[in-house]
């Protein structure tokens, strides 16, 4: 879909990943729930979507101003939502569930830069893969907010694996609900979130699970400068930060909650 100021609303979408069709022999990755690119103003609010092969909601490169509301998401094939390219893209007060790859993707081409993202007040339910992912081309990625959003019976697992850039990313306010092996974090070593390639990092305020004895720290960073991790609970982690390949400058931690059972982990000491 193109064009501006483009308003889906009080609709419903159903796919045919119910039909039984076999998905490696025809070539279903592609039909999604709703498409949008090179539009400016577009706007999703009060919209069912179920059952998709795809994804259930695709941004292409050059679409602006997108705001998706107060919707429900049930059942795909592949990503939840999938961010290619744009700008002031609002995902906000929806519920998510069942999707068979991650939640959130952004794998942009070459012409896909990104910013201004907003993932907030979302109930996001089961599901396979990562909560949020980035991977696609080497492109520049600029002012992510990932804010207040509830798990349930999902693990939030961040792989912020960023290719290019990423400029000012916050991690505010989210909580995984539901027993610890449904929403804990499960591979050894690394981080909850793990973060690379970024400046101005703020992750504050999070109550996320880990499974107690594979060494999972809450946060895991890579070539990033100027990170800030506090207020946060990290249930079954070994600890707020640790690092991929110390390339990193300007981190701190302080007044986090880490280990099982819970205890307060010192600070890092300076600014923070």
């Amino acid at each position: 879909m193109r064009g501006s100021n483009i308003t889906l609303q009080d609709m419903t979408i159903r796919g045919a990943l119910n039909l039984g069709l076999d998905q490696l022999g025809y070539d279903l990755e592609a039909q999604h729930g709703i498409v949008v690119g090179q539009t400016n103003g577009f706007h999703v609010t009060n919209v069912h979507v179920s059952d998709v092969c795809g994804d259930m909601v695709y941004v292409g490169p050059f679409t602006h101003d997108v705001v998706v509301d107060s919707s429900v998401f049930a059942r795909s094939g592949r990503q939840g939502w999938d961010v290619a390219g744009g700008s002031n893209i609002t995902f906000d007060h929806n519920s998510i569930s069942d999707i068979a790859h991650a939640t959130i993707d952004l794998e942009p081409p070459d012409t896909g830069a990104v910013s201004n993202l907003t993932i907030s007040n979302n109930t996001i339910s089961s599901g396979r893969l990562f909560f949020f992912n980035i991977g696609g081309a080497a492109v520049a990625m600029s002012d992510f907010r990932i804010l207040n959003n509830v798990l349930v019976n999902k693990p939030m697992k961040v792989q912020a694996a960023v290719p290019g850039t990423l400029k000012n990313f916050t991690i505010s306010g989210n909580r995984v609900s539901g027993p610890i092996d449904l929403t804990g974090v499960d591979q050894t070593g690394g981080g909850a979130f793990f973060i690379q390639n970024a400046t101005n990092v703020m992750v504050t305020d999070n109550q996320v699970s880990m499974t107690w004895g594979r060494n999972i720290t809450g946060v895991n960073l890579g070539n990033t400068h100027g990170a800030v991790v506090t207020d946060n609970v990290w249930t079954g982690g070994a600890g707020s930060v640790s690092y991929l390949d110390g390339l990193d400058t300007g981190v701190c931690w302080s007044r986090n909650l880490a280990y099982l059972p819970l205890a307060p982990e010192p600070s890092s000491g300076g600014r923070c």
